[in-house]
C-alpha cells in the first residue's frame, strides 16, 4: 500500500472532499495541516507543483490542484463510477460542484461589503437553487450514479451540508428539504455512512 500524506491549511476547503475520500474507502493517509508561516516556507521550495495547497504526495511523487487529487482518491479508493458513463456523470457534478464553491469562495474574500452583499445575494437567489434543482432531476436512485456511493456523492454532501451550515432560518432548512427530497436524502445517505460519520465527528472543529 503506498504511503499517502495531503498537506493543506487547517480547514476544511479544497482538501477536505480527499479526506472524505480517503476516509471512505479506509485508506489510511498523513493529514498534514499548516499555518500560513509553515506555508510560506514551503512553499518557497517550490514543492507545490502549482504554487498552491492542497498537494498529495504518493510515496514522495507530488499531486497538486485539489480535483485531480481528489479524482485520484477516487480512483484508488473503487469510487470514480461503475462504468465509463457513470464515471464521465460523476466527473460533471464534481464539475458542477466546483462551479458553485468557486462563487462561494470568491464571494467570501471579495472585501467589498456592497458587491460581497450582491454576489451572496445571486449565490443564494440563483447559483444554488439552479444547481440543486439540477441535483435533484439527476439523482435517480440511493446515489447520484450506479448503486454505490461515488466521489460525485462525496462532493455533493460536501457542498450542500457546508451551505445547511450556514442556514440558520429553520423554515429556510425545511423548505429546502421539502423542495429537493432526493438530495437531501443522497446527503443524509452519505453522512450516516459509518467511515464518513466517524471522521466528521474527529475531524478539526474549523471555521472552513
Amino acid at each position: 500500500m503506498p504511503n499517502y500524506k495531503l498537506t493543506y491549511f487547517n480547514a476544511r476547503g479544497r482538501a477536505e472532499a480527499a479526506r472524505l475520500i480517503f476516509k471512505q474507502g479506509g485508506v489510511e493517509f498523513d493529514d498534514v495541516r499548516i499555518d500560513g508561516e509553515a506555508w510560506g516556507a514551503m512553499k518557497g521550495t517550490g514543492v507545490a507543483p502549482y504554487g498552491q495547497l492542497p498537494i498529495l504526495e504518493v510515496d514522495g511523487k507530488v499531486l497538486g490542484q485539489s480535483v485531480a487529487i481528489a479524482r485520484f482518491a477516487a480512483r484508488e479508493t473503487g469510487m470514480l463510477g461503475e462504468n465509463s458513463f457513470d464515471m464521465a456523470v460523476a466527473d460533471s457534478v464534481v464539475d458542477s460542484v466546483g462551479d458553485v464553491s468557486q462563487s462561494l469562495y470568491q464571494a467570501h474574500f471579495e472585501k467589498d461589503d456592497a458587491k460581497k452583499a450582491e454576489m451572496m445575494k445571486k449565490i443564494k437567489s440563483e447559483t444554488v437553487p439552479n444547481w440543486c434543482a439540477a441535483m435533484e432531476k439527476l439523482i435517480a436512485g440511493d446515489y447520484v450514479v450506479g448503486s454505490k456511493m461515488t466521489w460525485a456523492d462525496i462532493g455533493i454532501y460536501q457542498l450542500v451540508s457546508g451551505l445547511q451550515e450556514r442556514m440558520q432560518d429553520e423554515e429556510e432548512k425545511n423548505a429546502t428539504k421539502t423542495k429537493y427530497p432526493k438530495l437531501i436524502q443522497l446527503v443524509e445517505r452519505v453522512a450516516a455512512a459509518p467511515n464518513i460519520a466517524k471522521w466528521v465527528k474527529e475531524r478539526p472543529e474549523t471555521n472552513m
